[in-house]
C-alpha cells in the first residue's frame, strides 16, 4: 500500500505552468525595470521571436482544423489568438504538448522565451486561478509592442487576456 498519491497529469501540468509563470513573471519584472533605467524596451524580441514561432506553427499546421465544444471548427492561427476555444482536454494536451517542445528547444532560450508567452496563454484558459497572473504577464509584454518589429497583438496576442490593451 502506497503513503503518497501518484500525481495525476493535469496536476503535473499545472505544477509545471506555475513555475513557469512564476519565474517568467519574475524575469519580466526585471526585464522592466532594467529597462526603466536604460530607457529603453527589449520585450519587442521577445515579442518577435513570439511571432516567428506562431507563424511557423501555423504555417506547419495550415490544414489541420479543430472543433470547440459547440463543434465549430477553427485553425491553428485562431488557437494561439483564442485559446479558450480549446476545451479542458485539448488545452492539456496543447499544454504538455508545449512542455515537450520547450524541452526540445532548451538549449535556445529565446525560443522559449517566445514559446512561454503562448504556453502560459493557454494555462489561464486551463487553470483559471492562473488569469490574474497572466493579464499581468501581458501587461509586461505590453510594454514591448511599440518596439516589436514583427510582432502585432492583434494578430498575434491572446486577445481575451490582452484586450484592454489593444
Amino acid at each position: 500500500m502506497s503513503w503518497f498519491k501518484k500525481k495525476s497529469e493535469e496536476e503535473k501540468i499545472r505544477e509545471t505552468a506555475q513555475k513557469v509563470l512564476n519565474n517568467f513573471l519574475l524575469a519580466l519584472k526585471q526585464v522592466d525595470k532594467e529597462d526603466q533605467l536604460q530607457g529603453s524596451s527589449s520585450l519587442g524580441l521577445t515579442l518577435d521571436i513570439a511571432a516567428a514561432h506562431k507563424r511557423s506553427s501555423v504555417e506547419n499546421a495550415k490544414d489541420q482544423i479543430f472543433h470547440d465544444s459547440d463543434g465549430t471548427e477553427f485553425n491553428v492561427d485562431d488557437s494561439y489568438r483564442y485559446p479558450d476555444l480549446f476545451n479542458k482536454q485539448q488545452l492539456l494536451l496543447h499544454l504538455k504538448g508545449y512542455e515537450n517542445q520547450m524541452k526540445k528547444y532548451s538549449h535556445e532560450p529565446e525560443v522559449v522565451s517566445g514559446m512561454t508567452i503562448y504556453y502560459l496563454s493557454a494555462a489561464a484558459f486551463a487553470f483559471p486561478e492562473f488569469r490574474n497572473q497572466v493579464e499581468e504577464m501581458w501587461f509586461y509584454l505590453s510594454k514591448g509592442f511599440s518596439s516589436a518589429e514583427t510582432f502585432d497583438p492583434k494578430l498575434d496576442g491572446a486577445i481575451d487576456l490582452i484586450g484592454k490593451k489593444l
